[in-house]
């Protein structure tokens, strides 16, 4: 059974892989002292090393996150755990929480655009707003005019190119134009090295350690994007707070 120390070990191996046929690999063995099995390292120790790598990663990148666009209690709360995905290199999370962030802002917009933004929350009704699909979010923030059509649109596009690929993990498409360059490539028989760019769009190994390399290079924009977006809600249910106190 695969347990917590064997995750770390994994962890720690980062993207450096050897892709060859078990039976190829078998056959080195028997040939050659060259291929060894890595010793995996005690828990505790293999603990140690991981966060010191954390530490390092999250010191070259703390300066670069951008900060929380509300001190709404929920949003402020979730957008929490986005920057603790990115701070300690959960980029693939980060992302993913970024897509459910700017949804619930969305909904959360309409919802006081619609009843008012008013002090004593109404739990009852915004049980149906929790239930709506994100289309029909980003539709109703548009006839609130919470966002204008081109708004309208880079939510869209957002939806369809970013939140749902993440959401429903389609790594295949979110992987479509990556290619590895200079792969080295060895003949086994023959021993002669080559490199070679390779697409990943059909190998499910290489889709996966070139997601979390597009993860990386992607994070830090995508939560300035997510800012920006909340940003721009936040803004508008303030209006709504300031209209409801004007009238009361």
């Amino acid at each position: 059974m695969d347990q917590i120390g064997d995750l770390v070990n994994r962890v720690l191996r980062g993207s450096e892989m050897v892709m060859a046929n078990p039976e190829t690999i078998a056959r080195f063995k028997e040939k050659t002292d060259q291929v060894k099995e890595i010793e995996l390292l005690p828990l505790e120790k293999a603990l140690d090393k991981l966060f010191e790598i954390r530490r390092q990663q999250s010191s070259g990148i703390a300066d670069k996150i951008p900060g929380s666009p509300s001190w709404e209690l929920p949003i402020q709360a979730l957008y929490d755990e986005i920057r603790q995905c990115a701070l300690f290199g959960l980029n693939g999370a980060a992302t993913t929480l970024c897509g459910i962030l700017i949804e619930f802002v969305v909904k959360y917009a309409v919802f006081c655009r619609e009843h008012g933004a008013k002090v004593k929350f109404d739990s009852e009704a915004w049980e149906e707003y929790e239930n709506f699909a994100f289309a029909s979010a980003i539709d109703r923030a548009k006839k609130s005019k919470l966002i204008d059509d081109h708004q309208e649109q880079a939510l869209i596009d957002f939806k369809d190119e970013v939140r749902n690929p993440y959401a429903h993990y389609n790594i295949q498409r979110l992987t479509k134009d990556a290619v590895w360059r200079k792969v080295k490539v060895q003949n086994t028989k023959t021993g002669e090295t080559t490199e070679k760019d390779v697409s990943v769009s059909h190998n499910p190994a290489m889709q996966t350690l070139a997601k979390q390399k597009l993860d990386t290079l992607s994070v830090i924009n995508m939560l300035e994007y997510t800012v920006d977006i909340v940003g721009h809600f936040v803004a508008e249910m303030a209006k709504d707070w300031d209209n409801n106190r004007e009238s009361t």
